[in-house]
Formats: structure tokens, sequence, C-alpha cells
């Protein structure tokens, strides 16, 4: 929802909360999930087990939550001084489907990428169907990585290494917003909140499988370098 055209088009007095949508200037109560933050932990982590051709499976253009986290993909190869990742970039549609497909383009790429970050589950786990039918092992030939941690990213074969999306907390939190702005709180400053993600380290990407010695489904915060293999989350 575009927050101009919805301040345009709604009624004065009405509160309204904005959850992970774009908001400029401020115009209303907003909260969202930092996805860049979460993106970027993920290729850092990747990064930090050897890993330099790193492909990343976008979700659709215009889509506020893909975009950022393209950018933190973006941001994250560009750390370590390698080469512009555009050439290693693809696009889906956040369906399982999609990563199926980029799968079987990757298949015909000269090179393969020694991992691939999807950016949500579904696509990761339609890329791990491909892979697995095509005979190239993850994470032993590919190392893939998603995003959300959907319930059966854990069931998937091998389990889905992933960046955790606090969704209760974001539903919890933007309610809470709600009720204070319908409380009459409705000329006070606006409040822009930002939840953090949790890395879930599991067996695709390969660090649970011999790189190093946590064992499988460590989390740790997104906020941070991957060198403490413990859970923590931070409130903004």
């Amino acid at each position: 929802v575009d927050p101009h055209a919805l301040k345009t088009n709604s009624t004065d007095g009405i509160p309204i909360v904005l959850v992970n949508g774009m908001n400029d200037r401020r115009l209303f109560d907003s909260i969202h999930i930092d996805n860049f933050g979460g993106a970027r932990a993920m290729v850092d982590h990747l990064i930090s087990f050897g890993h330099r051709r790193i492909a990343h499976l976008a979700g659709p253009a215009g889509n506020r939550d893909a975009t950022e986290r393209l950018r933190g993909y973006r941001d994250a190869m560009r750390s370590f001084g390698g080469r512009s990742s555009r050439e290693l970039e693809l696009t889906g549609d956040f369906r399982e489907d999609a990563g199926y497909q980029a799968g079987r383009r990757l298949l015909t790429w000269k090179d393969l990428p020694t991992a691939v970050f999807a950016a949500n589950d579904a696509m990761a786990i339609g890329l791990l169907a491909c892979f697995q039918e095509s005979g190239v092992r993850v994470p032993q030939d590919v190392a893939v990585a998603g995003f959300d941690d959907i319930p059966i990213a854990r069931f998937s074969t091998p389990p889905l290494s992933t960046v955790r999306v606090p969704i209760a907390e974001l539903g919890a939190r933007a309610t809470r917003l709600l009720f204070r702005a319908l409380a009459g709180a409705t000329r006070r400053p606006r409040r822009q909140e930002t939840l953090s993600t949790t890395l879930v380290v599991r067996e695709s990407c390969g660090a649970a499988v011999g790189r190093d010695a946590r064992p499988e489904g460590t989390e740790f915060p997104s906020n941070r370098k991957t060198t403490l293999p413990t859970e923590r989350r931070h409130s903004p």
C-alpha cells in the first residue's frame, strides 16, 4: 500500500498502522521486519564458511520484502571486495515452482554457484527438489539457504538453513500500536518499529554437517556477526 495514497483516501481520525509497508514520511505508525539485516547476516554467514560465488534467488520486483532482502544480499557481496553480484541474481515470485525453475536455470550455467540464498523458504524448498532430482548434493555440491523459517523448513531434505521472522511478535506489536492509537493518542509522534530476525543454521548450508562444531538447528541473532552460536533477540 502506498502511504501517500492511503493518507489521501483515509478518513481523518481513523488510526492506521502499516505492517511491513513503506512509510517514507512517517505518515502513520509502522512496524516492519529487518529484512535487509537478516539477508545481510545470512550471506555474511555463507561468506564466513568460504563461499564467494553465492547466487541469490530474489522475490518479485516491487515487493518490499524482496527488495530489502536483495539489498542485504548485494551489500554483503560487496563487503568482501568480490565482483559484482548481478550476474549471480535470478528472480522468482516466492512460490515453490519458481525455486524449482531457478534450479533448472542454474543447472545450465557453466559453473554452479557454491551457494544459493533464496529470498524465501518456499523458493528454497523448490530449489532443493530440483537439485535432488538432478543429482546435485546439498550441501556437498551447493549450499542452500532461505528466509522466513516456515514450519516445513526443518523437515525438508536436508533441513533448511534460514532466517527466522518473528511473525507472532510482529502481529502482537502492531495490535498494541493500534490499540494505543484507538485510546486517543493520535497526535503523538508516529512510531516506527523494526523487529530483528534470527539465523537458524541447519544442514542445507553445510555449517551443521562438519564445517564447524555447531549442532543442527543452531540459532543466533542476525544483527551480529556469526561468531557466537547463541540465541538472543534484541528489542529495537
